[in-house]
């Protein structure tokens, strides 16, 4: 288990990003040369268009506010905290509101499962080779497998061959915390 420390900052157009995984780790976002990201940004522009991505898929989760969405012309709909949006990096997506939200951005290589963890939980997820698994503690504080994390740290466990890994998750107060497996696609 790795909690990941080290996170780049970065302006947009539209607010701050904030860059917490990029694998593999020898590649940049810029260059578009990634296999997968994982990056909270803030939304500072009342209204915007979203990046093309092309070549990607893309999971949005909204950890502050709410977001109207109009997804390729298609009338608007609004995105909730903690409510997984899934959607292609060519769609074309113009949003409104300020919020700060958590982003993960993969290739087809990958298939990517999403739960929000609200509760003490004692759980198996299964890693098949070369998978990951990370959680994100977007409120709260909690002990992961009597490790102390700590409100918007990353957490990140990988598999080197297939495997059934324990998660026990505790806290005595309130929290909301994202698990994202990210596996191959075989």
């Amino acid at each position: 288990m790795e909690i990941i420390k080290s996170y780049k900052t970065t302006d947009w157009s539209g607010g701050k990003t904030t860059e917490m995984f990029i694998y593999p780790p020898t590649r940049s976002y810029a260059d578009r040369n990634f296999d997968f990201r994982i990056s909270s940004a803030t939304v500072e522009v009342e209204e915007i268009d979203f990046t093309d991505l092309t070549g990607y898929h893309r999971l949005l989760t909204i950890l502050d506010g709410q977001l109207e969405l109009s997804v390729n012309n298609v009338p608007t709909f609004v995105l909730k905290k903690d409510v997984p949006f899934w959607f292609l990096g060519s769609d074309k997506v113009k949003s409104r509101g300020l919020v700060r939200d958590f982003n993960v951005i993969y290739t087809s290589k990958y298939k990517v499962n999403w739960t929000l963890l609200t509760s003490t939980e004692d759980r198996k997820i299964r890693l098949k080779q070369g998978g990951f698994a990370f959680y994100f503690l977007a409120k709260g504080e909690v002990n992961l497998n009597d490790n102390l994390i700590k409100e918007n740290e990353l957490v990140m466990l990988n598999s080197i061959e297939n495997s059934e890994i324990q998660i026990v998750v505790t806290s005595q107060n309130a929290f909301r915390m994202y698990e994202v497996l990210i596996q191959l696609n075989r």
